[in-house]
Order: structure tokens, then C-alpha cells, then sequence
């Protein structure tokens, strides 16, 4: 199955997510976001719900790792010309987040 992000990109989140405490077998599930991009925003999605949950608890080291993994599939994403219309999921629940904390109307 081909993956979203890029080998070195893949190597560079597993060093990455490991040197941040996870383990070798679930880095390496969180590395390989398939190349489909309803999945990839699903993805997306997920970590920005998981990093908004990890700030509300005050669990900034978990949302670290949600912010490394969000961060690498942002910066795919760029590299091939996707903006963040092409990724409407992870885009609501980011705009809902922000509402939330009366950042944005």
C-alpha cells in the first residue's frame, strides 16, 4: 500500500515519535497514513482532537506527539500543492477548537 508521507518523512516522524517516548510498534502505525485523502484527513482530524483533549488535560508532552505527526502530514500536504480546503475534516475540527477558546467568531 503507498503512503502519504514520503520515506524520509516517515523515517524523520519515527525518530522523532520515538525519541518522544512511543513505542517502535505504534510510531510506526502513525507513520504510515495511507495515500487517500479522505484517510489522511481522517487522520488529521484525530490528532487535532487528540492535541485539543492533551491541552485541556494539561497533557502538553502527549500533545507533543500529536503536534509532530500533524506537523510532518501538514508539511506533505504542502510539498504537494494540497492547502487546507483539500482537507475539510481537520479543518472544521480546527476551526471548532478555535471557536471553543474564543479565538476565532
Amino acid at each position: 500500500m503507498k503512503r502519504f508521507l514520503s520515506p524520509n518523512r516517515q523515517k524523520k516522524l519515527l525518530e522523532t515519535l520515538i525519541g518522544l517516548g512511543v513505542h517502535v510498534k505504534i510510531a510506526n502505525e502513525f507513520v504510515s497514513v495511507p495515500d487517500d485523502m479522505h484517510e489522511v484527513d481522517l487522520v488529521m482530524k484525530a490528532h487535532v482532537l487528540s492535541v485539543a483533549l492533551c491541552r485541556k488535560l494539561n497533557k502538553m508532552d502527549e500533545a507533543c506527539k500529536g503536534l509532530a505527526c500533524l506537523a510532518t502530514i501538514m508539511a506533505e500536504g504542502i510539498d504537494r500543492g494540497l492547502g487546507e480546503d483539500d482537507f475539510p475534516m481537520s479543518l472544521k475540527a480546527i476551526k471548532d477548537d478555535l471557536r471553543g477558546r474564543g479565538m476565532v467568531q
